[in-house]
């Protein structure tokens, strides 16, 4: 007999230390536009905890360092509307950028969205959302970074530790070749921000290019590629290196006047040799898988401007798995792209089996007269029946939706069937048959249109996720199994847990399983 699924649970001694309860923000900021246009942050603050926590404000800018202490409500959200606007720290500077630290005596979450005023008072933007700077890596790449006539690309490397950073990058064509290599050096408690253009000059056919790079000390790192039609930007954090990336809602739909929403993929090798990458995106409304094989250079990219287009697929909205040969990072957009040809979208991450439960919880999200809410679903572990919760600042639940999800099919829910505003709120995605699923939360600006995508674990912690080799892959009641990290860099320790009750520590580790089943 063998079991069906394996689940581990690895625990990290960080190589740095910082303060308990700290939470960055890596790009933040207030800065005044044209006909009274701005560029701002929001930022939602969420208190698990049942009494209320002090939340303390370090916003680090090129002048120093200014702060300020708001209270976050028990078992509730708290929403501040352009958070670092000067006049809110006492100061009378007309505008500025940082790095926002988040300091807390309890157990409090942070998310921030960026955005630029519309002409109507909708926005146009992005989410960041925090990050734990205890658990960061000092190396990372970013796959699909644009340089030329119809996209631009900023870098930001973000150090949060009280002592420089010297980092060293390369970046490299579509085929592989080198392009640029280049260091810079990167203050304490600062976000240094850097366009492509530094060491590239622009791309005519806009091709692919591939970040990588390490750090003398852990960093967060983001890109951000823009339209430079619509000023609209993507947010790509930095990834580790993986075999296989789950991106759950993908897909094609055509609109009015010659507009569609659709996906773009970038995904690029990180090996020395040659590779083969597999695109398998399934059609939500058959269950018809669609595939595609194509060879990779070493370091180079497969770039695929129409993800349904790209694997023979019609369209309509589905899941895309990527399978490598060779260990890859990737970065897949969806968008939507008007009559003029500018686009406005946002980055979706791969999510990590970790992501995947049968609890999933997303915070932060807004609904209210200026923002609807949407909530995309998947299930990779059965068939799933729950129930979607969503509660509002104080943590009341105001919307109670039913779903059942077919095994390997997305689906789409709208929440939005009650008044109630919720400004800083919380998704809860329960199943009550016990089946995992990844959850996908997106806020749309209803004067806009942009959308603002939220998910259920923070970006940069999924950029340090570890993928454990199993030898063998399933398991005979009674014989030995190995598991081993792929990548072991930056990896202190590691506490294996087995799902039967028993422990073993070490970068490598032996069990035997005594009866069949599923363990987690």
């Amino acid at each position: 007999m063998k079991s069906k699924w394996i689940v581990f649970i690895v625990s990290l001694a960080a190589a740095i230390s910082l303060h308990a309860g700290v939470r960055i923000i890596p790009i933040a900021g207030h800065v005044p536009g044209a006909n009274g246009s701005s560029w701002s942050t929001d930022v939602s603050l969420t208190n698990d905890d049942s009494v209320p926590r002090s939340a303390q404000l370090l916003f680090h800018t090129d002048s120093g360092t200014v702060t300020r202490s708001v209270i976050v409500p028990a078992s509730g959200s708290l929403l501040l509307d352009d958070a670092v606007r000067p006049d809110r720290f006492n100061s009378g500077a007309a505008g500025w950028l940082g790095q926002l630290e988040i300091r807390s005596d309890g157990n409090v979450s942070a998310s921030a969205h960026t955005f630029t005023t519309a002409a109507n008072g909708g926005t146009y933007g992005s989410s960041y959302e925090s990050y734990d700077p205890s658990v960061l890596a000092s190396e990372g790449a970013v796959a699909g970074l644009l340089n030329g006539r119809a996209f631009r690309s900023n870098m930001a490397y973000a150090n949060a530790g009280d002592a420089p950073a010297v980092v060293s990058y390369n970046l490299r064509g579509e085929n592989g070749p080198l392009l640029a290599s280049s260091q810079l050096v990167v203050p304490a408690h600062t976000t240094v921000q850097l366009g492509l253009s530094r060491d590239l000059a622009p791309l005519s056919d806009d091709a692919p290019v591939l970040l990588e790079w390490s750090s003398t000390s852990p960093l967060y790192v983001i890109a951000s590629v823009v339209d430079n039609r619509s000023n609209d930007p993507a947010n790509f954090p930095s990834l580790n290196a993986a075999t296989e990336l789950f991106f759950p809602v993908v897909g094609r739909t055509p609109g009015a006047q010659s507009t569609f929403w659709s996906t773009s993929a970038a995904i690029s090798s990180r090996s020395d040799a040659a590779g083969e990458i597999t695109f398998a995106y399934r059609d939500n409304g058959t269950g018809t898988l669609f595939t595609k094989t194509v060879p990779v250079a070493p370091r180079g990219t497969i770039y695929a401007a129409d993800v349904n287009a790209f694997t023979g697929a019609p369209d309509g909205s589905g899941s895309l798995t990527i399978t490598a040969t060779v260990r890859i990072a990737g970065s897949v957009r969806v968008f939507n792209t008007l009559d003029d040809k500018s686009t406005y979208g946002s980055a979706l991450l791969p999510q990590a089996p970790a992501v995947s439960a049968p609890l999933v919880v997303i915070k932060g999200v807004r609904r209210d007269d200026a923002f609807r809410l949407n909530v995309s679903l998947s299930s990779h572990a059965g068939a799933a029946d729950g129930v979607i919760r969503l509660r509002d600042d104080n943590g009341h639940e105001v919307e109670n939706e039913p779903f059942h999800v077919e095994a390997d099919r997305m689906l789409q829910f709208s929440v939005n069937h009650s008044t109630n505003a919720v400004r800083s709120g919380e998704l809860e995605i329960e199943t009550h048959n016990g089946a995992s699923v990844t959850a996908v939360a997106s806020s749309v600006d209803n004067r806009t249109g942009d959308t603002s995508v939220h998910e259920s674990e923070q970006e940069n912690e999924r950029q340090h996720d570890l993928e454990i080799r199993i030898a063998p892959s399933t398991a005979t009641v009674g014989a030995p199994v190995t598991f081993s990290l792929e990548n072991t860099s930056g990896v202190a320790s590691v506490l294996w847990s087995f799902g039967d009750g028993t422990t073993a520590t070490g970068l490598t580790a032996s069990h035997a399983y005594a009866t069949a089943g599923e363990f987690g």
